[in-house]
């Protein structure tokens, strides 16, 4: 289900490969070959935009209440 949050072009998702792990390794070591694909990879957003939107209103919604709460840092 992490799909549904996480961008599978982020990171290596075990369960697609049936949590075979030779296939795993076998891929982290394609990976490792392509330094276009891994740069690639490392340039993605971890974040799906859907998940990024919520977060985003999360963050403001706890920066209102810190602020409405006088908790904000000395810093």
């Amino acid at each position: 289900m992490i799909g549904r949050e996480v961008s599978s072009e982020a990171f290596i998702n075990c369960n697609e490969y049936d949590n075979n792990l030779d296939a795993v390794i076998e891929r982290v070591r394609e990976i490792d070959r392509d330094d276009e694909y891994y740069m690639y990879m490392l340039g993605k957003s971890p974040l799906k935009a859907s998940f990024q939107s919520g977060f985003q209103g999360l963050k403001s919604y706890l920066g209102q209440m810190i602020q409405e709460n006088g908790l904000e840092s000395e810093n």
